[in-house]
């Protein structure tokens, strides 16, 4: 089968070379040819890969120490080889976690090390780690999240002998060696990348012999390809919304289907707001119901998605619950301006609301200048919240201005600017997040929402590591974030992806999986 990324890839494991994080596409392609301990499926979940299990409270690998400390016990298959054939062991995970926290590679750190005090191999095929205290990802160790594993037999002499040039070896390119389902065959720079199937991968030999990932930075040549028959699915953020749409009219021979990404909202100032009005709940509420958020999303998204009822993105198992417990937001005007009346503010002959004072009720709608989608939502926005009666001022920060500290934590109104939808999120609106003077302006709570109660919510669910106590810590943040509306939701941006109809067994992909998931299980029907 033949896949496409729109870009070059210079490298086969993403933290050897900083710049590939920002090739679409990379860490898909990573995830052919690498395997973790464990994997997230297409709906979020990890499950195990080339260990027996994930740790869990419930199992026993996972357990929890009265002084806050933690271990976490994996047990490798059997079965696990590298695609040199040499077995897979534990000490290359212990291997793995010694270049990981290493200051002198830079690259390779993940600031979640911080939380891990050691790894010790128990034997041949058990790895035990101590966690210094409560780290509710401790099972993503040794997986795309948190270190994929490196073989040490390969790497361990020109780590000891040569660091600074670490990330230069040919390992990490033309002579990459790891164990994911597929193999390196053949690695054509600025073209193309052969891979094949690993007769030893650990879950069982893939299905399709020859998987072949051309590289297409142009997104117009891409879909030429696709609509010529030289490419038969898109693997990354490859295409634009209007683009997928006009291959949809065009391609038989395949479809598009969609996973939401990033979800566009808009940050009110919640610190020092100007009006005041807007640290109010009650007008956040009402500005809520003023916006018709299906039909921007018909405008701008192809109606390929739905309103959000919280920012977690609707393909994670947590988001199931969340529909008859949270709090929603229909599209009614009439509702947004009995509320706004409700607040002390009465309605002109022009159709504005006025305070007691006769002064406009005006908010500003902040965006990135050059930023064409998010300036079109903006419009989008203010249109419909100037039918209700609040004026809006439009503006937009430069790249410069953006640059300066202070500047957008400080701004009137609200910022519009996207961002997770995944449950790793819920600690954006923290107040040890929020951008102050006194923290330099730095921290993504952009609302600069403080909340005691929410962060009381918030430090108890990253210390409840049983899954069913977290679920439910979880739901009542949801239902706060709904309630209170530190942010502003509008709408999921969605990722489109081609698949064409020959390929059986590839799904789309979670908020925070890869639609690579599940390769080894990939099939095609011949035609």
């Amino acid at each position: 089968m033949t896949i496409a990324i729109r870009g070059e890839l210079p490298a086969f494991y993403r933290l050897a070379v900083r710049s590939v994080k920002t090739v679409p596409g990379i860490d898909e392609v990573e995830n052919l040819v690498n395997a973790g301990l464990a994997r997230l499926d297409n709906e979020g979940e990890l499950i195990p890969e080339l260990a027996e299990a994930v740790p869990s409270i419930d199992n026993g690998l996972w357990v929890l120490f009265p002084n806050g400390r933690m271990e976490t016990t994996w047990k490798i298959r059997a079965n696990a080889r590298w695609h040199d054939g040499a077995p897979l062991t534990s000490d290359d995970l212990v291997f793995t976690a010694l270049v990981g926290r290493d200051p002198d590679l830079p690259t390779f750190a993940n600031p979640n090390y911080r939380f891990l005090d050691q790894v010790e191999a128990v034997d041949e095929r058990t790895v035990k780690a101590t966690w210094s205290q409560p780290f509710i990802a401790a099972d993503t160790l040794f997986t795309g999240e948190l270190g994929l594993p490196l073989p040490k037999h390969l790497l361990e002499k020109p780590y000891a002998e040569a660091k600074g040039t670490f990330s230069d070896l040919p390992h990490w390119s033309d002579e990459f060696i790891s164990s994911g389902p597929f193999r390196v065959k053949e690695f054509a720079r600025g073209s193309y990348v052969a891979l094949q199937s690993f007769d030893g991968y650990v879950l069982g030999r893939p299905t399709v012999d020859i998987v072949e990932v051309k590289f297409i930075p142009d997104s117009a040549a891409l879909v030429a390809n696709v609509l010529a028959g030289a490419v038969e699915m898109t693997i990354g953020n490859a295409l634009s919304i209007d683009q997928a749409l006009d291959v949809r009219g065009q391609w038989r021979d395949g479809k598009v289907v969609v996973a939401p990404n990033t979800l566009q909202r808009l940050h009110p100032q919640l610190l020092n707001p100007s009006p005041a009005i807007i640290g109010n709940v009650q007008f956040r509420r009402a500005m809520m119901h003023a916006m018709d958020r299906q039909e921007i999303i018909n405008a701008l998204e192809g109606g390929l998605t739905t309103p959000p009822i919280s920012f977690l993105a609707p393909n994670q198992p947590q988001h199931r619950d969340l529909e008859s417990r949270v709090r929603t937001y229909e599209y009614d005007p009439n509702r947004a301006m009995q509320i706004i009346e409700s607040l002390g503010y009465t309605r002109g002959p022009d159709g504005s609301f006025r305070d007691a004072a006769q002064e406009r009720l005006q908010v500003e709608i902040l965006v990135i200048a050059g930023d064409d989608r998010a300036e079109k939502v903006m419009g989008a926005t203010s249109d419909f919240w100037q039918r209700s009666g609040v004026g809006v001022t439009q503006a937009y920060v430069s790249a410069v201005r953006l640059a300066e500290r202070g500047y957008v934590a400080e701004r009137k109104g609200f910022y519009l600017i996207g961002g997770t939808s995944d449950v790793k999120g819920v600690v954006t609106f923290h107040s040890s997040n929020a951008p102050t003077l006194d923290s330099n302006y730095s921290g993504n709570n952009h609302s600069r929402y403080i909340s005691p109660e929410f962060d009381a919510l918030v430090d108890r669910y990253v210390v409840t590591i049983p899954q069913a106590e977290r679920r439910q810590q979880l739901g009542v943040i949801l239902e706060h974030i709904a309630d209170q509306l530190p942010i502003i939701p509008l709408y999921y941006r969605v990722d489109p992806y081609l698949i064409g109809n020959r390929l059986v067994n590839v799904t789309t992909k979670s908020a925070n999986s890869l639609q690579t998931w599940n390769a080894y299980q990939w099939d095609v029907n011949e035609r």
